[in-house]
């Protein structure tokens, strides 16, 4: 990801995302509300998230959006687009990712890849603005995933601000099974998570017997 940023850096800002802002960037994330719709083939993640600036925000800079793929997607960059249908909305416009690099994370379970979604942003009026992403992220094996990601690895000092909330669709139940440092509410029809940075959300994803069939899977 370096490689990349440093050729973008001599005409904007880096930011990164999940959203999370870059060490070296004029930003600080201030609140995240994220949810996630889990589903037995797909996930439909929606996070809106708020920056505050530590500067003006004068010149054009990127957000990066990290989505889990399955390793078989890894260099697909086509393929990866039609799968995420990755948006960002800031300012009332909607952007499609500029640029897409893949990168394998160790905290992540096997048969993964992360697909890191660039999206080119204008000067921000204020200090203050806040985004809106949306996409699609396969269920990988029964598991929907998360990486929660802060700026420089620190952790909020109010964590009230910040939530993951994922909620069942078609009728599934949801286990969680991953371990959290801090508060962890988990349903079988709702899992709410307080956001640590670089702390994997691992929550499994079955079908109820009680789910009524889609006309796809009728026999």
């Amino acid at each position: 990801m370096k490689t990349l940023l440093a050729a973008l850096t001599s005409l904007s800002i880096p930011v990164f995302a999940n959203p999370v802002a870059l060490p070296e960037a004029i930003v600080e994330k201030t609140w995240e509300r994220c949810v996630i719709s889990a589903g037995e083939k797909c996930s439909t993640v929606s996070c809106a998230v708020g920056y505050k600036g530590k500067d003006s925000l004068n010149e054009p800079f990127y957000v990066s959006v990290p989505v889990i793929l399955p390793a078989s997607l890894a260099g697909d960059a086509i393929t990866a687009r039609k799968v995420m249908k990755a948006r960002l909305e800031a300012g009332g416009k909607v952007h499609d990712p500029n640029h897409i690099r893949f990168i394998n994370n160790p905290l992540l379970p096997g048969g993964t890849v992360v697909a890191e979604c660039l999206f080119k942003l204008q000067r921000v009026a204020g200090r203050s603005f806040a985004i809106v992403v949306t996409y699609d992220q396969p269920t990988i094996n029964g598991k929907v995933l998360y990486l929660p990601q802060f700026e420089e690895g620190k952790n909020p000092k109010d964590f009230a601000e910040f939530s993951v909330s994922v909620f069942p669709t078609d009728g599934g139940l949801l286990a969680l099974e991953s371990k959290h440092e801090q508060e962890a509410t988990s349903f079988a029809t709702r899992v709410t998570v307080k956001p640590v940075d670089n702390e994997v959300i691992q929550i499994g994803y079955s079908r109820s017997e009680q789910a009524v069939p889609s006309d796809g899977d009728k026999p």
